[in-house]
């Protein structure tokens, strides 16, 4: 069954929690500092959790978005990474984990990386014990269990397993689903749109919130989008020869599909559909015309904050 669920539809709690729930982690395994910046600006219009330094940087610089002005643009969390873990050696690695969560102990919400070693073993000793008495009281903040490779509907299975054999802390929610009160997990190994469809089916099938778990992606969010994505390519449509307007096109006998629109274009709206054609002809009245110069011949048109391109975003969901 579809349903279908708008933006405005969620509590604030949901919303609060959909803008967590992709986190990117794209600038390191980006191409160059360049498409880190602009993927991980694309991202922060849809979502708040990042760790996509260049892209803060790129926004300060670009969209009036200077430290101290506007709204926050992103966030992170403490959280760990595989030499943080490892730099303690094997057989330190808890000792690690309870120096980590005391030294941020006032934080309302850490990360840690689980499969430095045996993540099977780290579930298992983070979920009893010592830890899991810290961790579930009203002191400690929430816990997010980072598994990183594998096979992730296999591992998060077995991580759940564990969890419940410990017996992990839950409450049920409005729609019937166990969300642990302290512990969550983030997956952030291989993560694409498919991935995540197949581990949330995964879970709420063993009956679990999937406000349980979020994601991280890098290469596949940064640059596994191309022009061909959503069949979208900017191309020459007009040229002015000797003061003649000459309308500019392609039509590859091979592919018809790949027909690139003629003449001097423009976006129009009519009701909630957006279209590109040509400007100067007469349209209907319920048509109107969207586009607007932001940079011309060298010269900024128009000044637009990255807080008001967040609006249009969130017009759109």
């Amino acid at each position: 069954m579809n349903i279908d669920i708008t933006w405005d539809m969620l509590s604030e709690e949901q919303k609060a929690w959909v803008s967590f729930a992709f986190h990117s982690f794209g600038d390191r395994g980006s191409s160059c500092v360049e498409a880190a910046s602009i993927g991980g600006m694309a991202h922060l219009t849809q979502f708040m959790g990042t760790d996509n330094f260049h892209a803060l940087k790129t926004l300060n610089e670009n969209y009036n978005s200077q430290s101290g002005s506007g709204k926050v643009k992103g966030l992170s969390i403490p959280a760990t990474e595989h030499s943080t873990v490892t730099s303690w050696g094997r057989d330190k690695e808890f000792d690690m984990v309870m120096n980590y969560i005391e030294t941020f102990k006032k934080s309302p919400i850490i990360a840690c990386v689980a499969d430095s070693y045996d993540v099977f073993n780290f579930v298992n000793n983070v979920t009893k014990g010592e830890f899991k008495s810290k961790i579930e009281s009203p002191e400690y903040p929430i816990f997010v269990i980072r598994p990183d490779s594998g096979n992730p509907i296999e591992v998060i299975n077995a991580i759940i397993n564990i969890m419940e054999e410990n017996s992990v802390a839950f409450t049920i929610n409005a729609k019937g689903y166990k969300v642990w009160n302290k512990y969550r997990i983030i997956w952030g190994d291989g993560i694409t749109p498919n991935s995540i469809r197949d581990i949330l089916e995964e879970i709420t099938e063993r009956g679990y919130s999937a406000s349980n778990i979020a994601f991280g992606s890098g290469g596949d969010l940064m640059q596994n989008v191309n022009r061909d994505t959503s069949k979208y390519a900017i191309k020459c449509s007009s040229v002015t020869v000797n003061n003649e307007p000459r309308d500019v096109f392609k039509d590859p006998i091979t592919d018809h599909g790949k027909r690139s629109k003629k003449g001097v274009l423009s976006l129009f709206k009519r009701g909630n559909e957006y279209f590109t054609d040509v400007r100067n002809r007469p349209w209907e009245d319920n048509v109107i015309e969207v586009m607007e110069d932001v940079w011309e011949n060298g010269v900024f048109k128009r000044i637009q904050s990255f807080d008001n391109i967040r609006e249009i975003s969130a017009s759109f969901l």
